[in-house]
């Protein structure tokens, strides 16, 4: 809920925001479900994509490429 109170703050004012998330998925089936959880919250929060200036942005510090 702080997220969403900053949020209509900001657009109060008029700002272009996006969305910074710092991932802590370990395998595939968590990154989705931090995915979809954003989402989620975003849809509760009346936040559509089109209400963003920026993209989401999914950083994902501690990737690492295996099995190849």
């Amino acid at each position: 809920q702080a997220g969403t109170s900053q949020y209509q703050r900001v657009q109060a004012f008029g700002y272009s925001v996006g969305i910074y998330l710092y991932s802590y998925a370990y395998d595939a089936n968590t990154g989705a479900a931090e995915g979809s959880s954003l989402v989620n919250l975003l849809q509760k929060a009346g936040v559509s994509s089109s209400d963003l200036g920026y993209p989401v942005y999914y950083d994902l510090e501690r990737w690492t490429w295996t099995g190849h």
